[in-house]
């Protein structure tokens, strides 16, 4: 486990190194224009706040969404396969749709705040959920499920390039919050029947996977600003 966690933190920590900007060593404000010459300067002449900032560290969405799968391992699908076994006795089945529930806020809300803000080149998503899903297999050796997530992935991208959600498209948006989380926790059921038995019935699994996406939805609407749910 610890072994496991240093690895983690490492990679993180690397994942967030190469999303630096070559400025990165420009963190402290210059000296304003006026302070040397001891003229007043103009507004224009004077970088903005974004400006003087943007040499500063800046994690990317993978590496958030890395991060908050290992603090949360304990609750995590692709670390505690609960819908195969019953070990957790009475609370199994809660326990489980809790987990599948919290992965996907924790999921679909990084990958909404990035989509409104840059445009992720082709295969982020894939990238990402294949990653973070191997990252969190060192956890319990669960390789197997990676299939589900680079399937999800590749399905995420395809509905990024097709829908384009975003702020200025509102309703693209809420599509893609709910899709994502439930083509993930089908296929992750999926891969759990073909690789070794899935003991939740289908009103269970197919159930959580519709609440996934709820959940995705309801971030999406919490995060469009309000005039533009007014537009729409």
């Amino acid at each position: 486990m610890l072994v496991a966690s240093v690895r983690w933190l490492g990679l993180i920590s690397a994942s967030m190194l190469s999303s630096m900007p070559k400025s990165v060593c420009q963190v402290r404000s210059p000296t304003p224009p006026s302070a040397k010459s001891g003229t007043p300067s103009s507004a224009s002449s004077w970088p903005s706040g974004r400006a003087r900032y943007q040499g500063r560290p800046r994690s990317t969405p993978a590496s958030t969404i890395a991060l908050l799968a290992f603090m949360t391992q304990f609750a995590h699908p692709f670390v505690h396969l609960i819908a195969r076994s019953s070990r957790y006795g009475d609370v199994s089945n809660a326990l489980g749709a809790t987990s599948v529930l919290l992965q996907s806020a924790l999921l679909v809300g990084p990958v909404l705040f990035a989509i409104r803000r840059i445009a992720l080149p082709p295969g982020a998503l894939t990238l990402t959920l294949a990653l973070t899903t191997a990252l969190i297999a060192l956890m319990e050796d669960r390789y197997e499920l990676l299939p589900a997530a680079v399937g999800a992935g590749v399905a995420a991208d395809l509905m990024l390039a097709l829908l384009r959600p975003g702020s200025a498209r509102p309703t693209a948006q809420h599509i893609f919050a709910f899709s994502l989380p439930v083509l993930l926790y089908l296929l992750y059921f999926l891969n759990l029947h073909l690789t070794g038995g899935l003991r939740w019935s289908i009103h269970m699994w197919g159930g959580v996977s519709f609440l996934a996406g709820i959940t995705g939805l309801l971030l999406s609407i919490l995060t469009t600003p309000a005039a533009t749910r007014a537009e729409t």
